[in-house]
Formats: C-alpha cells, structure tokens, sequence
C-alpha cells in the first residue's frame, strides 16, 4: 500500500481505537497508542520493509480492540476483527494475514515466532521497563480488582524478573529503567512487610488492652 494512503488508513485507525477502545483501567485507547508509538519507533530503526511496517503499526494498534477482563479469547477475537477491518481499508492479504498473526503473537506467555512478532511483543511490554511501570502496574491492578498488599507486588516482581525483551532494540533502549523498576519493587515489598509488622502490632496491642479491661471491669470488680 502506498505510504500516503497507509498513513490516513492510520488515522482513521487511532479514531476508531478512541472511540471504541475497550474503556478498561489498563487496556484502553491510552495503552493501545502507546504500544502502536514504540511500534512505529522500533519498525523504523529495525529496517524491517514497508509492508511489514504498516502491518506492524496496524497490529499495534488493535492488538486489544476487544478486552472482555477474565476471557482467554481476547487476542483471537481481536485478530479476527483487525483482519476483516483492514481488509476492507485496503490492505493486502499479506499484511492482513500478518496484522492477524502478530495480535495473536500478544497472547500471554508471549512466544513470537519471527522478528515482526518479537517486535510487538516487546511493544506490548513496553512498561516494564518505563519510569511509569509503577502507575501502570496500579492500573493493571485496579483492572484486575486485585487488593494492594505484599502478594501484589511480590507477583510483579516475579513477572519483571522472568521476562526478556526478545530484540536488542527493546533491551539496550529498556533493560536499564527496567532493572531499576525491579528495585523499586524489591523496596516496595520491604516497606509493605514493615507496614504488616506495625499493622500487627498494633492490632495485638489493641487487643490485649480490650482484653485487660474486660478483666478489669467484669473479674476484678467488687459485687454489687
């Protein structure tokens, strides 16, 4: 497709995202343009052809068209409709096929077969090594309806650690923020463990002065 037409088809994409996005704490139209903007950053520096670029930034931006929170067919549902939708933008079999297949590339654990798949997938973990990890954490968590304690940030931790960027482009431009982000959450944990100790303390403080009244009031008192 040519360039001038690909980029009002993007237009009318990120309208489409903005209008319909899932409106989700963490997936939503925000999370979908900044996964499609390091799309578009890496696909430039990673001298990947025109056609595999335009796939590239369309699946960036649809990869979470269709989020139900819960459901485990959410990538499929949304490759199926990035596929028919770009078919009819115009697009050519080829890029709608790719479209289809790197969305589907997102599903967690990511497991790209190819070095456009690598690519959104690093895309799609962007955060994690971002100084915003944190704030998009607590939107993951909201969404999630999961409690902030100890065991949250402890299943944090566990995933930033587990995880690698797949292409040199995402580790030399994120693996630095991102060893710091695991630090923060290793910080993190101590104050919440500390925070549990006071918790408790002052829960068992409490209660032995409830239970020194009672004896007080109801052992210790003359009989009228």
């Amino acid at each position: 497709m040519e360039n001038q037409k690909h980029e009002e088809n993007i237009q009318k994409i990120i309208q489409l995202v903005q209008n319909y996005a899932p409106i989700l704490h963490y997936h939503n139209a925000t999370h979908a343009l900044e996964v499609w903007n390091i799309a578009r950053q890496y696909a430039l520096s990673g001298k990947i052809n025109c056609e595999d670029k335009q796939a590239l930034e369309v699946a960036a931006l649809l990869h979470d068209i269709i989020v139900v929170p819960g459901k485990q067919d959410n990538e499929e549902k949304s490759a199926d409709f990035a596929e028919a939708y770009t078919r009819n933008l115009g697009y050519s079999f080829k890029q709608t096929d790719t479209a289809k297949r790197l969305i589907l590339a997102t599903k967690m654990p990511q497991n790209p077969k190819s070095y456009l798949e690598e690519l959104i997938c690093d895309s799609d973990l962007d955060n994690l090594g971002r100084p915003d990890f944190l704030i998009k954490g607590d939107l993951l968590r909201q969404e999630l309806e999961l409690p902030e304690n100890v065991d949250w940030y402890k299943r944090q931790l566990d995933f930033i650690k587990n995880h690698n960027y797949f292409t040199d482009l995402a580790k030399n431009f994120r693996n630095p923020v991102k060893l710091e982000n695991i630090e923060k959450l290793k910080d993190i944990i101590i104050l919440q463990k500390k925070l549990n100790i006071k918790r408790e303390m002052r829960l068992m403080d409490y209660l032995l002065r409830v239970y020194r009244y009672i004896l007080k009031k109801y052992l210790f008192s003359k009989p009228s």
